[in-house]
């Protein structure tokens, strides 16, 4: 008997936006058989075990959800200055944290910005991959929509960033932005909260689950909500901060030691 662990099943789920050629049909199919003659699956997220049961035609009584974790590595004022410094952030930003898949959504997070009511405050961009130079469908479109923008002297990308240097810059931020089309789960969401900064979430995939009633949320499908919703979050603070206190309480309920934890409990019940 074996276990295995599936994070999520994006590129099936969306096709045509991750297209796979004959040689990906195939890996898919041998990866498909290996997975109905595991005797559990452990996924991230109730979205993300839907996908599994739908996609892989997997009993669901057998798929077990282990939420994961992020780091809650706690960032002083102090180290919060510096690191402005470093990375020459101004005083007031919006963020984005992760990768630049076609599901992340960050066309939309560049357009969306470029039409918000305020000119006081900057939008960075942070993963390695904003800082790649190769050329990809994604890296293109994401340029282009930048130089496009009619903010686009306000759009900031800064690349990879240490983790120890994250916390701040997440602790720093106006607002945390997750734009995804889709997430099997949702890192950056949990670390936002950890360090007490405001979230606006699409409220697609995992995201909800993830996000809980802390989370600010607008649907990425109608067109204006991502702006509108930035507009009114970025110049309402009260608004903003609404939920930082039970965010924070929120956020730490995900801990590694749970997902250790809940993971031997899967693995036990098969070693029977």
């Amino acid at each position: 008997p074996y276990i295995v662990t599936v994070h999520d099943l994006i590129p099936l789920r969306f096709p045509e936006h991750f297209p796979s050629g004959l040689r990906g049909r195939i890996k898919f199919f041998l990866q498909k058989r290996a997975l109905k003659q595991a005797s559990g699956i452990i996924t991230d997220s109730i979205a993300s075990k839907k996908d599994i049961a739908k996609f892989v035609d997997y009993p669901e009584s057998q798929i077990h959800v282990v939420p994961l974790a992020a780091g809650s590595i706690s960032a002083t004022v102090a180290l919060g200055r510096t690191i402005a410094k470093e990375y020459d952030l101004p005083e007031r930003y919006i963020l984005y944290v992760g990768d630049i898949n076609w599901n992340k959504n960050i066309v939309g997070l560049i357009n969306a910005f470029g039409k918000i009511t305020n000119d006081g405050v900057q939008l960075i961009l942070v993963g390695k991959a904003f800082a790649s130079k190769s050329s990809t469908p994604e890296s293109t479109a994401i340029n282009e929509a930048i130089s496009a923008s009619p903010k686009k002297s306000l759009i900031k990308k800064l690349g990879f960033v240490p983790t120890h240097h994250l916390s701040a810059i997440y602790r720093g931020a106006t607002l945390y932005v997750q734009p995804s089309w889709y997430e099997g789960f949702g890192f950056p969401v949990i670390e936002a909260l950890i360090q007490g900064t405001p979230v606006l979430s699409s409220n697609q995939g995992s995201l909800p689950e993830v996000g809980g009633e802390y989370v600010h949320y607008f649907d990425p499908s109608v067109g204006s909500d991502l702006s509108d919703k930035l507009s009114l979050l970025i110049n309402n603070e009260s608004l903003r901060i609404k939920y930082r206190d039970a965010g924070i309480a929120w956020a730490k309920k995900f801990t590694w030691k749970n997902v250790a934890h809940e993971t031997m409990l899967v693995y036990e019940k098969y070693s029977r």
